[in-house]
């Protein structure tokens, strides 16, 4: 059972990443477009493969409809296939950017709460799933499925009732990516300040 979540803070002055066994240091200066360049290059490398599936339109497998499983995103969401074109164009600071980066080596099916409204979302292998929501005050998960990308079938199911963020967590304007590992049971939350 995946049992906690590592909390990364971006510093907006400067920030220091390490991928890949690279230092990567980005600066930050402002776009004219009124985000930060430090947070659109933080929100790239957090989310290398955007998936440019929108989940409303994904087919899910069988053995997740067996189980009365459905994909459900409100339709006041939108799909972040680019992040160069469509990010300057979300309604900043009313707005906040959920991912989903899917690094497990299976497809997973994710259930959750967004502001007390329950979500269902697929996210394909290696891909993160980016949805543009209208200003998040509280994301609660609930579940996680694996399936093999191959066969279709259900590998394993996780409980995630204790990921729960909230705005001690986070404000409107910002991206919140969790990250599903295959190498930890933990969910890695990270924060990415998208204003300036």
């Amino acid at each position: 059972m995946r049992s906690s979540v590592v909390l990364l803070a971006a510093n907006i002055a400067l920030v220091g990443l390490v991928m890949g066994g690279c230092n990567i240091t980005v600066n930050v200066p402002t776009g004219d477009d009124g985000l930060s360049e430090a947070g659109v290059e933080q929100l790239h490398t957090a989310a290398p493969i955007v998936q440019t599936e929108d989940p409303r339109h994904v087919p899910l497998p069988e053995t997740l409809v067996g189980q009365g499983d459905t994909i459900i995103v409100d339709q006041s969401v939108n799909v972040i296939v680019n992040i160069d074109e469509e990010l300057p164009v979300i309604d900043l600071p009313d707005s906040t950017v959920l991912g989903f980066d899917n690094q497990t080596g299976y497809d997973i099916y994710i259930q959750y709460y967004a502001d007390d409204e329950f979500q269902g979302v697929y996210v394909f292998d290696g891909e993160t799933l980016l949805l543009d929501y209208p200003c998040l005050t509280v994301v609660e998960l609930v579940s996680e499925d694996d399936i093999d990308p191959f066969t279709g079938e259900l590998v394993d199911s996780f409980v995630l009732s204790d990921v729960y963020l909230n705005p001690d967590d986070f404000i409107c304007g910002d991206a919140l990516v969790l990250t599903f590992d295959a190498f930890t049971t933990e969910i890695i939350v990270e924060y990415i300040y998208l204003l300036p």
